[in-house]
């Protein structure tokens, strides 16, 4: 995409009341104004863009922009003149740093394929154990499963995480849960080391700011919730459901 323009900018435009007497380039005092405005919203970072007197607001997983000087909260995307999408390099470089900063080597392992499935997940949470059962009938997947018992709305599902991290075998004993081999009757044996492990997979999530169960990165690419479609679509192209392959 080609244009004359500097930038496009695809958006649409917030007016807040707020003040500017803070200097354009104090990104510090830019973040304490924001985090007055938009109380109910995390903002990790503030940085200035390459366009004058606009500033790029880093929150969660999401990216929008703020003119002090205008008062304006900007939402959408821009557009660099050779048709790049400066937004979505921003929201992508999230998700890097996130995948980064995650300790592979503690998640419990599954499979050793090309394709690379980071999960946060809750053993009892329905939409999970779905996904999960659409995970095992994909080839040529490595999975990476960090758990992440919601007790509030699962009751048992922190007993059942502390004893799958607990066994030699995690990769089977997550599976016999999510199957619900234990749904009956709750597994004991559950360890100190287990449940020092789950405390770290919960600090995990919370790093990578999940505050629902599941999440995925399925080769970079976060896809909440079960979207099968979606999940297709992030896979390596020759890759397919093993269904599909009979």
């Amino acid at each position: 995409m080609k244009c004359n323009l500097l930038t496009t900018v695809i958006l649409f435009v917030v007016t807040v009341a707020v003040s500017t007497s803070h200097a354009a380039d104090d990104t510090a005092a830019i973040k304490a104004a924001l985090e007055k405005i938009v109380q109910d919203v995390p903002i990790s970072s503030v940085k200035p863009t390459d366009i004058n007197g606009i500033y790029e607001v880093e929150s969660l997983y999401d990216v929008f922009y703020y003119a002090p000087k205008a008062e304006r909260l900007i939402f959408g995307d821009i557009f660099s003149q050779e048709g790049t999408n400066l937004t979505a390099r921003s929201k992508g470089a999230i998700v890097s740093r996130t995948i980064a900063a995650l300790d592979l080597a503690q998640a419990v392992k599954s499979g050793s394929g090309k394709n690379i499935v980071i999960e946060f997940t809750d053993p009892d949470c329905p939409h999970c154990r779905d996904a999960f059962a659409y995970w095992k009938s994909v080839l040529n997947v490595t999975r990476y499963t960090f758990l992440f018992p919601i007790a509030e709305s699962h009751p048992h599902a922190t007993a059942k995480s502390e004893w799958i991290l607990s066994q030699k075998d995690k990769a089977a004993s997550l599976d016999d849960v999510y199957s619900g081999k234990y749904d009956k009757e709750l597994p004991k044996g559950a360890s100190a080391e287990g449940k020092k492990l789950l405390k770290q997979h919960v600090a995990f999530a919370e790093k990578a700011f999940v505050i629902g169960t599941p999440l995925y990165f399925v080769n970079g690419k976060i896809l909440p919730g079960v979207n099968v479609e979606a999940f297709e679509a992030a896979l390596l192209q020759e890759e397919k459901p093993s269904e599909e392959k009979k």
